[in-house]
């Protein structure tokens, strides 16, 4: 019940804060912290990662990536607390009973919010209103931490009193050992002068930010990120401001003809503009600028922060908030003196009592302020010892790769990138965050290791392809705008970087056997020279896509046309997709037995005459996977871009698709369902195909 009543006056006294963030999110453009770098379905862990032992971070690495995991130390309570909480399961007497519910309720704190943390709770952040918006899912790692502090306590309550003392101090000492690693941090720090308002304008400039979020997410819904960022032509504000204080300003200039002022500051509702002590009607201009309607000509304006209605609300909750915990406070201390006066006639009998056992108590606390100084004497040794290491610079703690090497990369390498005969970075090492069969739709991510040869002066960022070296070309595309979420211009010679960047695989993409190129680019958009290498790409390893599984793929066709050809393949759809440079068509393969025989695909242009006035044929899927080997159960989308003839003119047209033997040419006959069998003819899928005026 106390915890109860402390919880609501304690949310009361908070509600200023927690009331307006809540009440005003639609104001603010908050949808950035749910998209591209922020969203969360790049963030889930895995249990590889979780149950990870910590290590120690390399003193050359300006961001060692940090680890996402309890620690042993952390599993042991908690396997530690589900272990006490069985041994008592039988026990009926009081202790036993808050041992199990203490143990069990500390366990599924922490194994709830631990499940947070994989993808299997994908849905959960997916349909609960504002989880998405929390971004990593490794943030609630801190609440697990909380269930396992409550089963590591159970833990120690649940034994003999006798050992309570010595497996705490045990405990304490284990958990001093788990997380001696992160004690010894001996990273130069980046020092940087004293920055002017100009020059924090021109990095919100250069970075595409506003007020120096990294998401944006504070810009005002009817602002412009462009134009807030000078990148944009912005409406020339008619009138200038003079702050007097960060929340009033005292307004100079003329209205137009028809009586309206444009203020230099992003429209929001908190804002209001006096004409003396009358507001004007404010509203926002088309880039979000703040509009001043109905100004007087001989009257002295002023722009002043007015609050919004749940800012209101919530100042006025705190306030009822310090009225009751007064009250609460007032009320306790009442009954406490009542209490404390029918104490003090009981106490005056009880001291004849006490005073025979002071003199056992005297021997006791003799006892304890030795347990107690032996203990400062301990945290003493253990700082002084921290200080030995740290001052030495050696053991296991401190570990430092040799320059132009990290001793942790899986897959080290030592590639120059930059202008030929002036290499301006090193690429140290790479490893791959993905483990397992990667399939279309699915992301993988690459961590890479760069170094500076010298200072950089241009801003470099990084990227990955999925690539095909023998077509030259990319199928997906990923890139980081700071590579290690550090602007290059900040980076240190003397330190390496580590660059993770993640890739999606498009839903459509082939199966095989593809390479994993990286390099960097200047924001100009001209790749920096590879060493012995070609297009400013490093070749650093190979990825297999494996193919989508029959009734598991992401994409599913817009339009259904199932049909079987033979008893070797079936055609369940297509998609006609509308692009710049012709549209996009994607037909639907799944393989229901091996066909060793190998299939062409045709897909011809008809006008309303029946004249074939193009074609597209070839192999399926670029030629990547022939049909020779198709798996069975599996779905196979080849897309393909239907280049159109310049002289297409507008009407009705036709595209029939469908497989032919490219021994004999002889097609494929189609059996459709009775649902679709007036899209198909004998040999052929036809879709209608409208070219507009």
């Amino acid at each position: 019940m106390r915890g109860s009543v402390a919880a609501v006056v304690a949310a009361l006294l908070s509600a200023f804060f927690w009331m307006a963030a809540l009440g005003d999110v639609g104001l603010v453009q908050v949808q950035n912290l749910q998209r591209d770098f922020f969203n969360f379905r790049q963030y889930f862990l895995s249990w590889a990662e979780l149950l990870a032992p910590f290590q120690p971070f390399d003193q050359r690495a300006a961001n060692p990536p940090f680890p996402h995991a309890p620690g042993w130390a952390g599993w042991l309570a908690l396997v530690a607390g589900c272990g006490v909480a069985l041994w008592r399961w039988r026990d009926a007497n009081r202790q036993s009973a808050a041992v199990r519910f203490w143990g069990w309720s500390g366990a599924g704190l922490a194994l709830a919010f631990l499940l947070l943390t994989l993808r299997v709770s994908a849905p959960l952040w997916e349909n609960l209103p504002g989880l998405d918006l929390l971004q990593f899912p490794s943030r609630f790692l801190s609440l697990a931490s909380l269930g396992i502090a409550l089963a590591g306590a159970a833990a120690v309550a649940g034994i003999s009193p006798v050992w309570q003392g010595r497996v705490s101090l045990l405990a304490t000492l284990g958990i001093l050992a788990a997380t001696a690693l992160f004690l010894f941090p001996r990273h130069p720090f980046l020092r940087f002068a004293t920055i002017s308002p100009a020059q924090t304008v021109e990095a919100e400039r250069v970075n595409n930010l506003w007020g120096m979020t990294s998401g944006n997410e504070f810009l005002p819904r009817w602002a412009s990120l462009t134009n807030a960022t000078g990148q944009g032509e912005r409406v020339a504000a008619s009138g200038a401001l003079v702050w007097e204080t960060p929340h009033r300003a005292a307004i100079s200039g003329e209205a137009d003809a028809n009586g309206s002022l444009v203020l230099p500051i992003h429209y929001f509702p908190a804002w209001q503009v006096r004409a003396g002590a009358k507001p004007l009607l404010t509203h926002p201009t088309d880039d979000g600028l703040l509009a001043v309607d109905g100004v007087p000509g001989n009257e002295q304006l002023s722009l002043l922060w007015a609050g919004t209605d749940w800012q209101r609300r919530g100042e006025k909750t705190s306030l009822a908030g310090l009225f009751l915990w007064l009250l609460l406070a007032g009320m306790a201390d009442g009954g406490r003196r009542t209490v404390d006066s029918g104490r003090r006639t009981a106490d005056s009998g009880q001291r004849t009592a006490d005073s025979g056992q002071q003199t056992a108590d005297s021997g006791q606390q003799t006892a304890d302020s030795g347990h107690l100084s032996a203990f400062f004497a301990l945290l003493l040794c253990l700082l002084v010892g921290r200080q030995a290491i740290v001052w030495s610079g050696v053991g296991w703690w401190q570990p430092a790769s040799p320059p132009g090497r990290v001793i942790s990369a899986e897959n080290p390498l030592s590639v120059a990138l930059g202008v030929p005969g002036d290499s301006q970075m090193l690429l140290l090492g790479w490893e791959p965050l993905f483990r397992g069969e990667i399939r279309p739709g699915d992301s993988l991510g690459v961590r890479l290791y760069w170094q500076p040869v010298a200072p950089l002066s241009t801003a470099l960022h990084s990227f990955v392809h999925l690539y095909s070296p023998d077509r030259k070309q990319s199928w997906a595309i990923a890139q980081n705008q700071n590579p290690g979420r550090i602007p290059t211009t900040s980076w240190l010679p003397a330190l390496y970087y580590v660059d993770e960047l993640t890739l999606a695989v498009p839903p459509d993409q082939p199966p095989g056997n593809f390479a994993l190129a990286v390099g960097l680019v200047t924001e100009g958009g001209g790749r920096l020279a590879v060493e012995g290498g070609s297009d400013g790409l490093v070749e650093i390893g190979r990825v297999e896509i494996a193919p989508l599984r029959a009734g598991r793929s992401p994409l599913d066709p817009t339009v259904s046309a199932e049909a079987a050809l033979g008893d070797a393949i079936r055609l369940h759809g297509y998609d006609l997709l509308a692009a710049p440079g012709g549209p996009i068509l994607r037909t639907y393969w799944e393989v229901t037995q091996p066909s060793p025989a190998e299939r062409y695909i045709f897909v011809h242009l008809f006008n309303q005459a029946g004249e074939r006035l193009a074609q597209w044929d070839g192999l399926p899927l670029d030629g990547i996977v022939p049909t020779s080997v198709w798996q069975t159960d599996h779905l196979y989308i080849d897309r393909r871009t239907l280049w159109l003839p310049e002289n297409l003119r507008p009407g009705n047209y036709t595209i029939q698709i469908g497989l032919y033997d490219p021994a004999n040419g002889i097609r494929l006959a189609f059996t459709p369902s009775p649902q679709t069998a007036e899209q198909f003819t004998a040999d052929a899928l036809v879709i209608p195909f409208v070219v507009p005026e």
